[in-house]
């Protein structure tokens, strides 16, 4: 038992110790990545595009060293349980003619390379409710 824990023991300091280095091969999907999460954006606005189409165009303050954003919807609420609408977006604002039936709410987040998301922004101030006939976006 006395020889396991001096083992261990001077394996954890030789680890300590060691500088390490990470690389990935020429045909890894992986990412590496050596900055902080970016900040969550600010100032998120849904807009109708007109009142005779379903289109919402959704705007965000831009986040520095942000690659791209993904786009969070709720239809339960400023507070509610909000999913992905679309990921990968890099043109602000962002259209979208995809929404069913409802009233929506956004959320951004930014994201450095594919797989580092930052934290949410707030959710937008007002809903916008999509319709299937009359006004179908307000």
């Amino acid at each position: 038992m006395i020889v396991f824990a001096a083992v261990l023991a001077a394996s954890c300091a030789i680890a300590a110790a060691a500088t390490w280095s990470v690389a990935l091969q020429s045909s890894s999907s992986g990412q590496g990545q050596s900055q902080a999460a970016p900040s969550a954006p600010s100032g998120p606005t849904a807009v109708c595009v007109s009142g005779a189409s379903q289109t919402v165009r959704i705007g965000w303050t831009a986040v520095a060293h942000a690659a791209s954003y993904a786009i969070y919807a709720s239809t339960s609420g400023p507070s509610g349980t909000y999913s992905l609408l679309q990921g990968g977006v890099t043109s602000n604002p962002y259209t979208t003619t995809s929404l069913g039936q409802g009233t929506y709410y956004f959320e951004i987040a930014a994201l450095v390379g594919t797989n580092w998301p930052g934290a949410k922004s707030v959710a937008t101030s007002s809903g916008r409710t999509i319709r299937t006939s009359g006004t179908r976006c307000a």
